[in-house]
């Protein structure tokens, strides 16, 4: 890599890295800029890891929670930037990389901020998706992508950072694409991922995540279906109920089996 370029992006890391804010501030601008030139010929994964990690100190600085998503947001900005799916992908890599191997440095008081970025960009992913009018094959490459880093047993990411996108995959789903998509497709992974190796912790929070909380918002809609039903003088805005996901029952169903001889 040219030695000019490597040490731009040192400087950008280090100054997005500043205890001062109005430096951290231009610096994430002029960052745009340059994301934006350098995508034309893509990233090497040394320009990734070094841009990622001042954009992670980025956000450890930043103190204020509402300017804590403000700068969240502003991070994932850069996505839309990038001229290539794979460009993304591999960016996205780099900030969960880069999350993950800073993960046992962050205090108690710094958490949450970054599970709020984390559950960020797995928001972004899925509207990225949406944007695509969910063709096939671009939910098949989000989907692959997905099962390399956060759903995967073998990626080298925390497992506490998994755990977080499990607890969060169903309201993210839900939050993108509401009602209309059957989303059986978004949870293939899981059950893959449930028939390796994987920890006990782990397999327990995706039953309990995932497939006990679709079992659990199944059973209440039908509940509410049938009072409904019982009450059919209601007015049709009482009766209007939330939009949300929906699956093909009988497949899951199917899903279930094969959970109980995984567990067997």
């Amino acid at each position: 890599m040219d030695i000019d370029m490597k040490e731009v992006e040192i400087e950008f890391a280090q100054r997005l890295a500043s205890g001062e804010p109005t430096i951290r501030k231009r610096a994430l601008k002029l960052l745009r800029e340059h994301v934006m030139e350098e995508s034309k010929n893509g990233f090497t994964t040394d320009s990734l890891e070094r841009l990622c990690k001042g954009l992670h100190y980025a956000l450890w600085m930043q103190d204020k929670m509402l300017l804590q998503e403000e700068l969240a947001d502003n991070i994932l900005q850069l996505l839309g930037l990038l001229k290539a799916q794979n460009q993304i992908f591999e960016f996205v890599k780099a900030l969960l990389f880069t999350l993950s191997k800073e993960w046992p440095k962050i205090d108690r008081w710094r958490m949450d901020k970054f599970l709020m970025f984390l559950r960020k960009i797995i928001r972004v992913l899925f509207f990225q998706i949406k944007e695509q009018k969910f063709n096939s094959q671009v939910v098949q490459n989000y989907l692959t992508f997905f099962s390399q880093t956060l759903i995967s047993e073998k990626s080298k990411i925390f497992e506490s950072l998994k755990y977080h996108c499990v607890s969060v995959w169903l309201d993210e789903l839900d939050n993108a694409f509401g009602e209309g998509l059957d989303s059986l497709e978004f949870i293939k992974p899981f059950t893959l991922l449930m028939k390796e190796n994987i920890s006990d912790v782990f397999f327990e929070s995706i039953c309990t995540d995932i497939f006990d909380t679709i079992l659990h918002d199944f059973s209440e809609s039908l509940a509410q279906k049938n009072a409904e039903n019982a009450n059919s003088d209601q007015n049709m805005e009482e009766k209007e109920s939330t939009p949300c996901l929906t699956f093909d029952y009988e497949k899951l169903l199917n899903f279930y089996l094969i959970l109980e001889k995984i567990q067997k």
